[in-house]
């Protein structure tokens, strides 16, 4: 089992995928954005395929960039090419955070700015397709799960929202069987998450008062159930990616 894995802020790995992944024995490629790269190991340093190829997933993780800034980032447009090529091959597709938003986009759906930062442990909610859905079905109850965003998107036309939050709307939603969008940082690991908040402090300057004094209570208050539900989900989503895999072997 191979897996691409697009990383388009080098601060934000596969993480509790990658874990996963390799637990099966599987391995996954880590493919730097563009962007990226400026102090990053080169030997990440390739381009974008143009097709699957003999990978068996892509994941699609978070950035700072906005899902639609073609302009500033030119590559974002073949990234969302790409992830309609995976699900087109009957390969299953993960995006996370600014990974969901470039999902949304690739379905044709409308990417937008929220009226302000959603940042930190937030409580979501299952909505009846999420109670059924294969990957989310039974992990129930569900944990506060970790938030930096301040763009969100429309439901592309013939999604299922999976959860959903009071400040913003659509936090996970499917398409088709084998696409997956989730706005919120599951994949994270504590460290990585402190790393954030030491890094991009100037990212947050609108994040709700005493948030950075407050974080590391919402650490320790929130960060096992959350590791738990993210071990739990992406082995799921592992099953799915060996599932499809197995299917395309015996066609």
């Amino acid at each position: 089992m191979r897996i691409l894995t697009i990383m388009n802020n080098r601060h934000d790995p596969a993480g509790s995928f990658g874990t996963a992944i390799l637990r099966r024995g599987g391995y996954y490629d880590t493919l730097l954005a563009p962007d990226a790269r400026h102090s990053a190991d080169p030997t990440v340093e390739t381009e974008l395929p143009d097709v699957p190829g003999d990978y068996d997933g892509l994941i699609v993780l978070g950035g700072l960039m906005s899902a639609d800034d073609d302009a500033g980032h030119p590559y974002l447009r073949r990234l969302v090419e790409l992830m309609r090529g995976f699900e087109a091959a009957g390969r299953p597709v993960l995006g996370i955070c600014l990974g969901a938003q470039l999902m949304a986009r690739a379905w044709g759906a409308t990417v937008w700015r929220m009226p302000s930062l959603e940042i930190g442990f937030t409580p979501l909610r299952t909505t009846p397709a999420g109670l059924s859905d294969p990957l989310l079905r039974g992990l129930e109850p569900q944990p506060a799960l970790m938030q930096w965003h301040v763009d969100s998107f429309d439901l592309p036309e013939g999604a299922e929202l999976l959860m959903t939050g009071r400040v913003c709307t659509n936090q996970a939603f499917r398409i088709g069987r084998l696409a997956y969008g989730l706005q919120f940082h599951c994949e994270a690991p504590v460290d990585t998450l402190r790393q954030w908040v030491m890094a991009f402090a100037e990212h947050a300057e609108d994040a709700p008062a005493g948030f950075f004094e407050t974080f590391d209570d919402q650490v320790r208050q929130h960060h096992l159930g959350a590791r738990r539900w993210a071990e739990s989900f992406a082995e799921r989503w592992v099953d799915l990616v060996a599932e499809t895999r197995r299917q395309r072997q015996a066609a």
